[in-house]
């Protein structure tokens, strides 16, 4: 099966531009929903890590937090990419701040239309599903 994807470009001050492309799953403790973006090189798309962060807490459904430890510019990636928005809440673990975002649903598919349904279907069983 070819895999369809939405190649977007991540701009991150660590490392610069790179061609990326985000999956869409939950986390299996928490049902979560988790963004894992993956970094594109020609032909070669190979893990690069969770720009969500799984803090142990169920959040409402199509919101998670973004982990600015691993990722210190993804909120603005985030935004820029019409993902999601900040919610105005935020999780403090030792001195991260953990920002919670409402991510978009249409732009959800658009970027992973199997996972955001894996996510619909077997995650986000609380919070009104």
């Amino acid at each position: 099966m070819e895999r369809k994807e939405e190649v977007l470009e991540y701009d991150s001050s660590i490392e610069g531009k790179m061609e990326v492309v985000i999956d869409v799953s939950f986390y299996r403790q928490t049902k979560n929903l988790r963004l894992t973006m993956n970094k594109k090189d020609g032909e070669i798309i190979w893990g690069y890590g969770d720009m969500t962060a799984e803090l142990g807490y169920v959040l409402p459904k199509y919101c998670a937090y973004l982990d600015v430890e691993r990722f210190p510019d993804i909120e603005k990636f985030v935004v820029e990419n019409g993902i999601g928005v900040f919610t105005g809440l935020q999780k403090t673990i030792g001195n991260v701040i953990y920002p919670m975002y409402l991510l978009n649903e249409m732009i959800l598919a658009k970027i992973s239309e199997d996972g955001l349904a894996e996510y619909e279907n077997k995650g986000c069983d609380h919070f009104g599903k």
